[in-house]
């Protein structure tokens, strides 16, 4: 059985708006959810192709540096990334929607960070509750 991590990482580096990053992420999120409640994503043809763009990610080639991070960083060897593969090809839209309420959605548990400089905070962040830390 693959390890649960409840982590999911999206860096962007020299993102001149990351707090706008950061909303549209969670935008998305919410469109997809909706497109697919709506029926706008309804065809196994459409989860398909979302699929065959996962695919080409998964499987591009690696440099040997690549393929020791995810053992060293997440413990993955390749069993378990065959298994991965494996639960992917099988999944539903059901499926897509349970995990992007579960993970992604408004009631879902997260958290985000921005490094950068005083003016990314002058820009605004999106929602409430920021901690502002310097780290010098």
């Amino acid at each position: 059985m693959l390890p649960h991590y409840k982590f999911f990482h999206n860096c962007l580096h020299s993102n001149p708006k990351p707090a706008q990053s950061i909303t549209t992420f969670n935008q998305s999120v919410d469109k997809v959810i909706e497109k697919i409640e709506k029926g706008v994503i309804n065809s196994d043809e459409d989860l398909e192709q979302a699929k065959l763009t996962i695919f080409q990610k998964i499987d591009a080639p690696m440099t040997v540096r690549e393929e020791g991070m995810s053992l060293f960083n997440f413990e993955l060897d390749d069993d378990m990334k065959q298994e991965r593969r494996e639960h992917l090809l099988d999944c539903s839209l059901d499926d897509v929607k349970e995990v992007a309420e579960k993970y992604f959605g408004d009631e879902a548990e997260r958290s985000s960070v921005i490094i950068g400089t005083d003016a990314d905070k002058e820009a605004g962040l999106p929602g409430e509750n920021w901690t502002i830390s310097k780290l010098s």
